[in-house]
């Protein structure tokens, strides 16, 4: 999976806290700051940026005037890629 940081826009946000909060936690995210002072999520996703923004317009239930009166209403950034499957160690030398 890979690691994503969510960032809302605060005027789209206001009023919605508690709904995107369920959702992000329900998903196993958490927030960037328990205090709240930024508007940003931390969730494990497996899939790409696109596919992300488009699973949280359905979830968020985001319409096309959403987008028309706020603008950019999320931004997603990737911290962190797929895992890189482990490399298995070498087995020890035969013993003689």
């Amino acid at each position: 999976m890979t690691r994503y940081r969510v960032e809302f826009c605060r005027e789209w946000l206001l009023g919605r806290w508690g709904f995107t909060d369920r959702l992000f936690h329900k998903l196993g995210g958490r927030e960037t700051e328990p205090s709240r002072l930024e508007n940003a999520w931390l969730l494990n996703f497996n899939g790409n940026p696109r596919a992300l923004g488009r699973f949280l317009s359905n979830a968020l239930n985001i319409q096309k005037t959403d987008f028309d009166r706020f603008g950019t209403i999320f931004e997603i950034q990737e911290l962190a890629g797929p895992a890189e499957p482990e490399a298995k160690p070498a087995p020890p030398p035969a013993a003689s």
